[in-house]
């Protein structure tokens, strides 16, 4: 029964619906590929030349305004001065690489046109343009870090991993710093590897694509492990973190231990039986962007 419900909640986008949309909503569309494509994004208030973009990928079945309600990344992109672009997936998905949904859809192509429109609109600093990403959107980010690292200077993946497709042939002409957040109970795409929820697709083990990465980035000592938080009776979660340095740039992975497919620190979207725990201990939007203000790869060449 529980699989079956699981099934329903993926297929028809129930969990990211409900969640509360951004405070201050600005609406864009350009046409990419011959398809029209719309987002939603925020400008800080006191906005200048040269600023960071991020843009943020919802999950399976949402779109852009639920995406900002789920991570809550506009309020935190006017007190650090960034722009934030939540764009919409053609039928509510991302084209990760696992050939599902319209595999005709050019999202690499979409997202290269973003930024040609942000740095054209709002001259953005295109050393600093992130990808980050939920679920489907992780898995995406991924891609992003594969295909185009000259034009992604870091990624943030949260209850994401690679697939498996993806994973056979990826091969960055770059290095590209990597955050990581992972819950070790999520149903829905598994921390061990396997069927992602409904079997559409398979992804490796998440530590596999962590370390990946870290060879990619030439992280030659040995990862630091840290406990950053422990089970209490109001959050049954813990926190793990694993560094990976000593080389062109850092990749963390956030081990939530008994956590689910959920956003660290943000809304809960569904009930836990459903999604699993999200942990409070941590925020996963503020980590991201410390992390990237830390990682940039104008801070180190």
């Amino acid at each position: 029964m529980r699989i079956i419900y699981l099934f329903l909640v993926f297929l028809f986008g129930l969990n990211f619906y409900g969640l509360p949309s951004s405070a201050k909503k600005l609406t864009g569309a350009i046409v990419s590929s011959g398809v029209q494509r719309t987002f939603v994004y925020n400008v800080p208030f006191n906005s200048r030349a040269n600023l960071p973009l991020v843009i943020a990928f919802h999950g399976a079945k949402g779109d852009g305004e639920h995406m900002a309600g789920l991570s809550q990344f506009d309020p935190l992109s006017e007190r650090e001065n960034f722009i934030v672009v939540y764009p919409d997936g053609i039928n509510k998905e991302w084209n990760d690489g696992r050939l599902l949904g319209d595999a005709k859809a050019k999202d690499v192509q979409f997202t290269l046109d973003l930024i040609r429109y942000f740095e054209t609109n709002f001259r953005i600093n295109t050393n600093k343009v992130y990808a980050v990403g939920m679920s489907n959107g992780a898995l995406f980010s991924y891609r992003l870090a594969c295909e185009i690292p000259n034009k992604i200077a870091g990624i943030g993946v949260v209850a994401g991993s690679m697939n498996l497709n993806l994973a056979s042939h990826c091969s960055p002409s770059k290095p590209v710093p990597v955050i990581a957040f992972n819950g070790t109970e999520d149903t829905f795409i598994p921390y061990k590897g396997g069927n992602i929820v409904a079997k559409r697709g398979r992804v490796i083990p998440v530590e596999q694509a962590i370390g990946f990465w870290a060879k990619v980035n030439h992280c030659l000592l040995p990862p630091i492990k840290q406990k950053v938080a422990v089970p209490t009776p109001k959050d049954r979660t813990g926190i793990i973190s694993t560094i990976y340095r000593g080389g062109s740039h850092r990749v963390v992975l956030y081990t939530i231990i008994n956590g689910g497919h959920t956003w660290p620190g943000g809304t809960p979207y569904l009930p836990e039986r459903i999604v699993g725990a999200t942990t409070k201990h941590i925020n996963a939007s503020k980590l991201i962007w410390e992390f990237f203000e830390r990682n940039t790869r104008e801070a180190i060449e």
